[in-house]
């Protein structure tokens, strides 16, 4: 297994990648969701400096990805964990904003190695650390990886 950079050529099977690990209620999301997801891959393409987007690859096959970046500032809102009332703090840490392993590779400690990537690249960019919102189970994985409660969102320094 590896880990690199995304590139272009990756994202459709890392829509894929997400698509299959939806459940069935959210499904009727899913077009909304890739396109979504889609735009915020290729707006942090563009802007590399703002960003860490890594794939793991089993040989040629996307089994894993990690989508972080700076939130650009038209999608703030969008965010419910951001501290509005201090709207510039957010922009010191690095939003982990989707992160997706294949079921098939669960266990294989392969989100563990995709979050130090993006906190790695958190430190190079000179941020505090990365942050992200959760909910239920994934709450857990987070904690195992060093990100601690503050307000309603996870934050793991740097």
């Amino acid at each position: 297994m590896e880990t690199r950079q995304i590139q272009e050529g990756d994202i459709p099977a890392m829509l894929d990648l997400v698509a299959g690990t939806m459940t069935t209620s959210t499904q009727k999301y899913i077009d909304e969701y890739r396109a979504d997801l889609d735009r915020h891959m290729r707006y942090y393409l563009q802007h590399e400096d703002k960003s860490a987007q890594y794939v793991a690859l089993d040989g040629k096959k996307v089994i894993g990805f990690v989508l972080a970046g700076v939130v650009p500032e038209e999608d703030l809102g969008k965010y419910y964990f951001i501290d509005h009332s201090n709207p510039r703090e957010p922009l010191s840490w690095i939003l982990l904003q989707q992160i997706t392993v294949d079921a098939a590779h669960r266990g294989e400690k392969i989100g563990s190695m995709l979050i130090a990537k993006v906190a790695q690249r958190a430190r190079e960019m000179g941020l505090k650390g990365v942050y992200t919102g959760t909910r239920g189970r994934t709450r857990r994985f987070y904690e195992k990886n060093g990100f601690g409660i503050d307000k309603v969102y996870l934050k793991r320094p740097v």
